[in-house]
């Protein structure tokens, strides 16, 4: 409500040069996200972000002005705004700390970290592997993960033509290759297949076995690990 308040209280303060600068700065920061892919962007957005806290308090500033001549309502109401603005102080907090290491974590390559580990074990260390959707840039997590020397990674990688958005993903570096699984296609014995559920048979194609899911903590599987004998 504030944030409207604000707006609507520089449009009437128009004529002085701190409004209008104020103005100004709501009305363009939003370009440079709205003119690039997956817009909204938040990061693209950062120039906004001193601005709509000003304005905020400007409409807060505005508000008790207003009030300041009935002395039994403004009490009252600065009372409610602090009410409600502890609740959603409340509300944020376990928003951020209970529901979201939760249910976004699939955002933040934990479950690459998991499967990097994985890889790493003994057993698998030595394998081939695919891993799908080339365009989520895994190998920049399995990069990182498995400290990958960074010199033999620009020898080894194999970069896919740039798409028309001028993105150009990984095909392959070392041991790893990025693209969509061809189930139906000849893998070579041995080879470990990672691929997200909704994209895995529901048989299970002659040869391929189930090694792991991956989960998130609310118990999602994000990625399965699976192995061609």
């Amino acid at each position: 409500p504030f944030l409207l308040l604000g707006i609507v209280a520089l449009l009437g303060a128009v004529k002085t040069r701190e409004a209008r600068l104020m103005l100004i700065w709501l009305a363009i920061a939003p370009l440079a996200s709205s003119i690039t892919k997956d817009a909204p962007h938040t990061n693209r957005m950062f120039a906004i972000f001193p601005a709509l806290p000003i304005a905020v308090a400007y409409g807060a500033h505005w508000l008790i002005t207003k009030l300041s001549r009935y002395k039994k309502i403004l009490p009252l109401t600065i009372a409610l705004v602090i009410v409600v603005y502890i609740a959603f102080v409340v509300q944020y907090l376990e928003q951020y700390y209970v529901h979201f290491p939760r249910n976004e974590t699939q955002y933040w390559g934990t479950s690459y970290k998991k499967l990097s580990d994985l890889l790493a074990q003994p057993a698998l260390a030595n394998k081939q592997v695919i891993i799908s959707h080339p365009q989520y840039s895994p190998y920049i997590f399995l990069l990182f993960y498995s400290g990958y020397d960074p010199s033999a990674y620009q020898r080894e990688a194999v970069r896919y033509p740039p798409t028309d958005d001028a993105f150009v993903h990984v095909q392959s570096f070392g041991r790893f290759e990025f693209g969509d699984i061809a189930w139906d296609k000849n893998i070579e014995s041995g080879t470990l297949v990672v691929d997200i559920p909704e994209h895995i048979p529901q048989a299970l194609p002659p040869g391929f076995v189930r090694v792991k899911d991956i989960t998130l903590p609310n118990g999602t599987t994000q990625f399965v690990l699976l192995r061609k004998d």
